[in-house]
């Protein structure tokens, strides 16, 4: 399956590669590869930012940012990635699209870089501001302003439902962790239990790539309630010196 996706993406058919993965997600049934694993190892084997800008917007935008979500799985920068997407984002006439700048913002709040970040959610278009407001919480909460923060979370998460036309969803971006820890730091018992909610809803979904980080939020957020199931759980772990 790689092998294949390899050739197209030197083709540039970003059509043709779509319904490859497409029909690779149907119809195998065993040792499925995620889509962000095969651009991962297409476009990070190793990194060529050269080969990079020669590739058409959509084969960019899903490279880049397969690239730097895996790097983020494994608390790692991917400087040269992350390089090139400031560049492109930074450049007239580059890649630059409200997609790479939310993903820009994303990885300068993963580095502290709250200005930069604020900068880059600011450039993005009206008709793209939607899928914004998870970013302008995230950069509210390490700001220090948790009031705020929650505001943009709640509106985020409400157009989010509008648009899936789903009531039981949530943010599957890193940003969605801060939300959970905006409502906890809030403290009061109803956003303990809307923060237990959507953590719960989370660490219950086999194949999100953060599952285990909600479901340890869960237990923190049970322990918070007093739960005392969960604090002996706690407590029975034993940690070395």
């Amino acid at each position: 399956m790689i092998a294949a996706t390899h050739v197209l993406f030197y083709r540039h058919d970003p059509n043709f590669i779509n319904k490859q993965i497409e029909d690779y997600q149907k119809y195998s049934h065993s040792n499925k590869i995620s889509v962000n694993k095969i651009f991962e190892q297409i476009c990070n084997n190793p990194f060529d930012a050269d080969w990079f800008r020669t590739l058409p917007q959509g084969l960019f935008e899903s490279g880049i940012s397969s690239i730097l979500l895996n790097a983020a799985l494994k608390c790692s920068l991917a400087e040269e990635p992350f390089a090139l997407l400031l560049e492109e984002c930074s450049t007239k006439g580059g890649h630059c699209s409200d997609y790479l700048q939310l993903i820009l913002a994303e990885q300068l709040l993963v580095r502290g870089c709250i200005q930069e970040a604020q900068q880059s959610l600011e450039r993005i278009s009206e008709n793209y501001r939607d899928n914004t407001a998870v970013f302008w919480g995230w950069l509210s909460f390490l700001k220090g302003e948790n009031d705020q923060a929650i505001k943009y979370y709640t509106v985020g998460l409400k157009a989010l439902r509008k648009a899936r036309s789903k009531q039981k969803i949530y943010f599957n971006t890193m940003g969605g962790l801060f939300f959970i820890l905006a409502l906890l730091k809030d403290g009061s018992r109803a956003r303990l239990l809307e923060a237990q909610e959507y953590a719960s809803l989370i660490s219950h979904q086999g194949d999100h790539w953060l599952r285990t980080i909600y479901a340890r939020l869960k237990i923190v957020l049970q322990v918070q309630q007093d739960d005392i199931t969960q604090k002996e759980f706690i407590s029975a772990f034993k940690f070395l010196p």
